[in-house]
């Protein structure tokens, strides 16, 4: 069942519902930057976490690869922001996703367009805690995927900042 690959909606949503969890650790004198620098950190460390997950990535590339990954951001883009948010709460929930994404981004900019060396040793730094196995049995994983993006998606929408 390697049909779900969710993999960009994943940390999209779980990156945008960690920057809102994380703001009730802030004090309430925090101000927009601050909020959007936890957000983006919180939203960055979630990625590793979800990296565990047993899971593979695209099995395709190129404007196929593109067009998923539009579609995914996307539809995470429509689900999570509102136009009755408040401006800080839409920064909050940008930054945690821009801190989910940014693992993965680094290495397609380092495949597609920057073949930067910088870009290369980041990507391989940040995914230390990324599955490895090559089992072909990982239903289970993306089924967690599933569950873990909708949860998250649920959370943004009904909390508040």
């Amino acid at each position: 069942m390697t049909r779900f690959k969710l993999i960009a909606t994943t940390h999209l949503a779980v990156g945008a519902a960690s920057g809102l969890a994380a703001q009730s650790l802030l004090s309430s004198e925090a101000d927009m930057t601050e909020k959007a620098i936890i957000a983006f950190t919180v939203g960055f460390i979630s990625h590793l976490v979800l990296d565990a997950i047993p899971h593979r990535e695209y099995a395709v590339s190129g404007f196929t690869l593109w067009a998923i990954l539009s579609v995914e951001i996307a539809a995470v883009f429509l689900l999570v922001l509102s136009p009755s948010n408040q401006l800080i709460t839409s920064l909050i929930i940008f930054a945690g996703m821009a801190g989910g994404a940014l693992p993965d981004f680094a290495g397609l900019a380092y495949q597609y367009f920057l073949r930067w060396p910088l870009f290369a040793a980041f990507g391989q730094t940040v995914h230390f805690f990324h599955f490895r196995s090559m089992s072909p049995n990982l239903e289970l994983g993306y089924i967690a995927q599933v569950i873990i993006a909708a949860v998250a998606v649920i959370f943004v929408k009904f909390k508040s900042v």
